[in-house]
Parts: C-alpha cells; structure tokens; sequence
C-alpha cells in the first residue's frame, strides 16, 4: 500500500483515515480481518472435555495415564 500521494513534484502524507480504509479493504481481500487477528491472539478457552483430553494425551507411561484417570475422576477439571 502506498501511505503517501503524489502532488506535483512532492509527495503529501495521505489522511490517516485514507490510510485505515486502505488497510481495511486490502485485509478483506487477503482474507485477514479484525476479527479472525484477534481470535488467533486471544484462542477461545478449552472445553472440560479438552482440557481433561489434553491432559491424558500427556502422559509419559501407563502408570501415569491411570493416575491422571484417577485425578479427573476425583475432580481435578470440575471448576471448568
């Protein structure tokens, strides 16, 4: 994108709200929205069932996987 406009021989820095609206209509067409940059910055939180397959997922050995089927059993996710 190009922020400044030609005038005669110089150049003039173009009205910032020019340059928003530019910036604007070329991330539609690149497919990059306000929208879709916030959600990958800030992902959404992981469901119960998520966040306790993620930490099964973990488990480095048989004994391990059963312990942590234990602590979900017990409760550890319920404040989800």
């Amino acid at each position: 994108m190009q922020a400044l406009r030609q005038m005669h021989k110089g150049y003039t820095i173009a009205p910032l709200t020019e340059i928003a609206a530019m910036q604007h209509i070329e991330g539609i067409r690149n497919g990059v929205t306000i929208m879709s940059f916030l959600s990958k910055i800030f992902p959404r939180p992981l469901t119960r069932a998520e966040a306790e397959l993620a930490y099964l997922r973990a488990s480095a050995s048989l004994y391990d996987l059963e312990m942590r089927e234990r602590e979900i059993a017990s409760g550890k996710f319920s404040a989800y």
